[in-house]
């Protein structure tokens, strides 16, 4: 494996298959070129999920929903969640539940535009197998440092 020291940057991941969230978690996604920001958050044993989308002009729609609306289908038209942006897919992204693992997860749905989450890292990033990240401009890959 590989250490590399990075110190307070933004690190994008693309979401290939599913991306298992964790309770009272906030996270921030590139849904295409709109970022979102989801709080998963746990009630009275009942899961919470605040959707926060950022448009264009940088303003902030909320969306509240509760385990109960699962799946939350995020997309252009006819979803949950509806970004009116052509970088965004009809179908983007979705977040829903796995029986198998017992975890909710987003996944991307074969959007054009890929579905991305951001991490802070402040300290080192370890990059182990085969990893690929976006840094600034910049796309990079674990197997390159090999």
């Amino acid at each position: 494996y590989i250490t590399k020291v990075i110190k307070d940057v933004n690190i994008s991941h693309i979401i290939d298959y599913e991306y298992f969230l964790d309770i009272n978690f906030e996270y921030s996604f590139i849904i295409g070129k709109i970022r979102v920001d989801l709080l998963l958050s746990q009630e009275n044993q009942n899961q919470k999920f605040q959707f926060k989308v950022y448009d264009s002009n940088n303003d902030i729609v909320t969306y509240d929903f509760t385990e109960k609306d699962i799946p939350i289908s995020i997309g252009r038209s006819n979803c949950r969640i509806n970004i009116k942006n052509s970088s965004i897919s009809k179908i983007h992204a979705a977040v829903d539940f796995s029986n198998n693992y017992k975890r909710f997860y987003i996944k991307d749905m074969g959007s054009t535009n890929g579905t991305f989450y951001s991490l802070k890292y402040k300290n080192r990033l370890k990059l182990t197998g085969e990893m690929t990240f976006k840094l600034l401009d910049m796309n990079f890959s674990s197997s390159e440092y090999e």
